[in-house]
């Protein structure tokens, strides 16, 4: 009986250690949950510990006490063999027994607890630690992308000639100045982009949902520079032969206000992210 009852002991207290109640991690919302959808939980996520604890239960405390019971006469025949003990005897042998049992089943829970508790502190420290690393490469990158709004805004006030209203020659020399400064910022700034990665890879690491804005505005900027390229090829044929330049002027023009936009969306993006951190 005494081992009985032990044995219910042991499980129940194994069953409360670990019951997703009791848990550091256990969240909020799953208190709400009902107590079946609990205990299927707890089964789901202790199977291997609960199989063993009941194996451990069967062969280190039932076996000895059908030994003691004599069931279907195995104690008797086992007499033959080995001296089974008195009453006294079988008495110090359930003393040191259960009392080495309850030190192990104890050992082993308070070992578990600790180790588990360990690994939270380690995870809380590795999660503190990647979050100031991020906030870091944010706002290293966020003076990076101020550097580089420079260059940008410097091409931007390239480009205001007035094709209306200024005269032909003048129209001509402003245009003959985009070519031969233009292309130089375009290339810095595709440089610029190139030098970004080095923040890109760090931030997607630890945050993939900025990485992927990055991302996206990575490939727009370059896909923008490419087309400004292009754009200023076209004015330079344009001029060689004598041809009117106000069309191909616009979408050059039309693409350095987009490379703008696009800067903007991806400065405040990241601004309005660290400002609700």
């Amino acid at each position: 009986m005494i081992c009985l009852i032990l044995a219910i002991f042991i499980m129940y207290f194994l069953f409360y250690r670990y019951t997703p109640k009791n848990c550091v991690n256990f969240e909020i919302e799953e208190e709400q949950q009902p107590k079946s959808k609990q205990l299927k939980k707890f089964w789901d996520n202790n199977k291997k510990e609960i199989i063993l604890s009941c194996f451990f239960i069967v062969i280190f405390l039932i076996t000895p006490f059908l030994l003691q019971l004599n069931l279907l006469g195995f104690s008797t025949w086992l007499k033959g063999c080995v001296r089974i003990g008195t009453p006294r005897d079988w008495l110090g042998f359930w003393s040191s027994y259960l009392g080495s049992v309850l030190t192990v089943a104890f050992s082993y829970s308070i070992a578990k607890y600790e180790t588990k508790k360990q690994q939270e502190i380690l995870q809380k420290q590795l999660e503190h630690d990647n979050e100031f690393k991020l906030l870091e490469t944010m706002v290293e990158y966020m003076h990076f992308l101020e550097s580089r709004r420079k260059t940008i805004d410097e091409l931007y006030k390239l480009t205001n000639v007035d094709l209306v209203n200024d005269d032909d020659d003048k129209i001509l020399r402003n245009v003959k100045n985009i070519l031969k400064n233009s292309v130089k910022l375009i290339n810095d700034i595709q440089q610029s982009e190139l030098d970004s990665l080095k923040y890109y890879s760090i931030i997607n690491s630890l945050n993939k949902d900025i990485g992927q804005n990055i991302s996206e505005n990575f490939a727009k900027v370059v896909t923008i520079l490419l087309h400004s390229k292009d754009n200023l090829e076209e004015i330079k044929k344009e001029i060689d032969n004598g041809k009117a330049i106000k069309k191909p002027f616009d979408a050059y023009y039309d693409n350095i206000k987009s490379l703008i936009k696009e800067d903007d969306n991806l400065y405040l993006y990241l601004e309005s992210w660290l400002l609700n951190k």
